[in-house]
């Protein structure tokens, strides 16, 4: 690693704007899923990024990470 180099960007370094916080909720599926052994779901969310909303009109611009909530109930039979 070379130290010096990174101070040296570090210096320069451009920041991003403030964080801004778009929340989507998912739709819930139409009945339960029945899941099985190594099986897998997906479920596809689409978002504008909240233009328009209290983050401001450009909504959200730099994606930096992604959370992901997730609420799951299961019955072993």
């Amino acid at each position: 690693m070379d130290a010096a180099a990174m101070v040296d960007l570090a210096l320069n370094w451009t920041t991003v704007p403030p964080q801004r916080i778009c929340e989507v909720h998912a739709p819930l599926p139409r009945s339960p899923l029945k899941m099985r052994k190594h099986a897998s779901e997906q479920l596809r969310i689409e978002t504008d990024g909240c233009v328009g909303s209290s983050n401001g009109d450009r909504g959200v611009v730099y994606l930096e990470h992604v959370q992901a909530k997730v609420s799951l109930i299961s019955f072993h039979f």
